[in-house]
């Protein structure tokens, strides 16, 4: 027998290939038989499609079907040989055979509907692989768990029983229950970067198949929020604690369903996943994104290079969204030879938890004032706010041990802790807010009860600082205090703390070095870190990547501070799990309709004879960085490379 030869599918017609896999005894050869099908809602043959991992290509099986033999790898062939049944066939999508892997135009094809794939499909099927390390045990837990608890994903939160009893404080599990889990956990399927296309667009009865083990998915991710959000005894895991919590986050990114994240943050979170095919990291995002992200027009196409993908990627961003926020992205750890330092490189595991809600600069940065000068340079426009002077490096590399974080608190406390910071306000509370870069429950309307509070948290690091604080043991604290170090895990990891010339401390990417600027640049809510260098008679810039900078978060490169009764917070949208900025007095809680400073800005440019009225809208129309200019901003032209 031959090998199996594809014929031509018909683009204009949506055409996919379905599988039908022969019925059979669990050791008898894989026969199934490919057909072409119009992916429509109009008559499509009933089917269920399978999400799983490859896994190596070394060692092959052949597949039979009546036309020639297919090559599959090791873990598919154990997959077909659990899902084939004994007395009847079985209709399944797989995209190993069901796609011609050697044609690049058929597989850009079907790389752009197979988010329809898995939406059509009657169930979506996860396959983790065969039973070891008492992953049968592992799953019933888990089913048993999930099964239990009644999960609020839209509000993070758990509701009572039906009997009205709150759920426990903490979980009764043992060590075989915690191993069996961890290993569970740590299967491929997990971190393999399609699956969450995959599972996300399936429906309600989707499944994980373990072996001969079958729990529903929606069980499976109950569980998973429970485990994420009520204790276990960390002790009984040994060193497997931190790779425990770790991967509980990926899987819960996979598992919550509710929210669809913006482009620039699903690409952050996919460099957690695996891909064999780096320009997977933008393709497997495409079938799940909000539709004002696929407006921006990217088209899988794999006979272009991985860096024209991304960079294709950010150019178009730009042009659509007119800001930067997608530089949230970047990281410089190396000088590429054929990206700028403005195209992240998302083959690169990321080290820094973005800054998504950390401060906002308001209306007038929002919409970015950029140009690309040829393909390699991008010009924006915006404020050199502060130039780095020292930098300490975080030591983190054991998370949740709480002696060791407090020890980093205390050894990188600036010498000054006692005095005013520059902006106002005590060098204390600065210093407690950039360590967890301001992440507090209380900047939010409703207060977020999962995050740390900020009066508590400045108590306890002024604790830690007088060697009062107790942090030999993270189950003696207080749940304030245990926030407060989980945020600081969270936002110091792959960063440094740096301190600037003109006074500022922050929150740097873990390659920022002295004489680095600290630059707010229209288009993005929190400042990017760039290096200055000489090319020729010019000033070129590299993006370092973001940074918290107190002081500087929430537009004061142009607004200038805020009045010191005002604070800007987040209105949680339930609806849309979104936030909107607002501005409160501190001092009646009262919510103001718009940033005070505003006001003052606009009439002083009315004074300037740059505006008619102190009209926001007028501004707008008008060329802002012209403007602002003529009114004696001092606006700075960047040449990022």
């Amino acid at each position: 027998m031959s090998p199996y030869e594809y014929a031509s599918l018909v683009e204009q017609n949506r055409e996919i290939r379905l599988l039908s896999l022969k019925p059979g005894a669990f050791l008898d050869p894989i026969r199934l038989e490919l057909c072409h099908e119009p992916l429509s809602t109009n008559d499509l043959t009933q089917f269920e499609a399978l999400s799983y991992v490859w896994g190596s290509d070394k060692k092959k099986s052949r597949v039979y079907s009546s036309k020639g033999w297919i090559l599959v790898t090791e873990n598919l062939n154990n997959a077909l040989k659990y899902l084939r049944y004994e007395d009847r066939p079985r209709m399944l999508w797989i995209d190993a055979i069901c796609v011609n892997q050697e044609n690049v135009q058929e597989r850009s094809q079907q790389v752009a509907i197979m988010g329809d794939v898995y939406q059509f499909a009657k169930r979506v099927i996860v396959w983790l692989g065969p039973e070891t390390d008492d992953s049968t045990f592992a799953l019933e837990v888990l089913h048993s768990l999930g099964s239990e608890m009644h999960v609020d994903w839209q509000s993070d939160t758990l509701k009572p029983f039906a009997d009205g009893s709150d759920p426990p404080k903490l979980l009764p599990y043992g060590e075989r229950e915690l191993t069996a889990i961890y290993d569970l956990f740590h299967r491929p399927w997990f971190e393999r970067l399609w699956t969450r296309q995959e599972i996300r667009l399936a429906n309600s009865d989707a499944i994980i198949i373990c072996g001969r083990k079958i729990i529903s998915w929606q069980a499976f991710r109950k569980a998973v929020f429970c485990l994420r959000l009520i204790p276990v005894k960390r002790e009984l895991l040994f060193s497997k604690s931190e790779s425990f919590y770790e991967r509980m986050e990926l899987i819960y990114l996979i598992c919550d369903e509710i929210r669809v994240w913006p482009i620039e943050y699903m690409l952050i979170q996919s460099r957690m996943s695996e891909c064999s095919d780096p320009r997977d990291r933008v393709f497997a995002m495409l079938g799940i994104l909000h539709p004002a992200d696929k407006a921006i027009g990217i088209v899988p196409d794999y006979s272009k290079e991985t860096a024209e993908v991304y960079q294709n990627l950010v150019v178009r961003y730009i042009n659509h969204y007119k800001d930067l926020h997608i530089l949230s992205c970047c990281e410089l750890k190396a000088v590429s030879p054929v990206m700028p330092s403005w195209v992240p490189d998302w083959t690169m595991k990321s080290l820094c938890e973005p800054l998504w809600t950390c401060g906002q600069g308001g209306d007038l940065l929002a919409l970015a004032c950029t140009a690309f000068q040829g393909p390699k340079i991008l010009r924006s426009a915006g404020f050199a706010c502060a130039i780095v002077e020292s930098v300490q490096k975080i030591n983190l590399r054991v998370l949740y041990s709480s002696p060791l974080i407090a020890e980093e608190i205390r050894k990188l406390a600036p010498r000054d802790i006692e005095g005013i910071y520059g902006t106002g306000g005590s060098f204390l509370e600065a210093y407690c807010r950039t360590l967890c870069c301001n992440e507090f429950g209380d900047r939010w309307v409703p207060p977020k009860a999962h995050f740390p509070y900020s009066s508590e948290s400045v108590e306890f690091v002024a604790s830690l600082l007088d060697q009062t604080g107790n942090s030999n043991d993270i189950a003696l604290l207080g749940s304030g205090a245990r926030r407060y170090l989980s945020s600081i895990c969270k936002f110091c990891r792959g960063r440094s703390l740096f301190s600037t010339k003109e006074g500022y401390i922050g929150l740097g990417p873990k390659s920022t070095k002295p004489g680095d600027q600290v630059c707010t640049l229209f288009g993005r809510d929190t400042p990017l870190i760039l290096r200055p260098f000489m090319q020729g008679a010019e000033t070129k810039y590299q993006v370092i990547g973001e940074c918290y900078t107190h002081g500087l978060m929430t537009g004061e490169a142009l607004l200038g501070d805020l009045p010191e009764n005002v604070e800007q917070v987040f209105l949680h949208n339930e609806i849309s799990s979104g936030s909107r900025v607002f501005y409160r007095d501190t001092q009646s809680k009262r919510i103001l309709g718009e940033d005070p400073r505003l006001t003052s800005l606009l009439i002083d440019m009315v004074k300037h004879h740059c505006l008619e009225d102190a009209n926001l809208e007028e501004l707008l129309r008008k060329d802002l960085v012209e403007t602002l200019t003529a009114a004696g901003m001092k606006i700075k032209t960047f040449d990022l490379v």
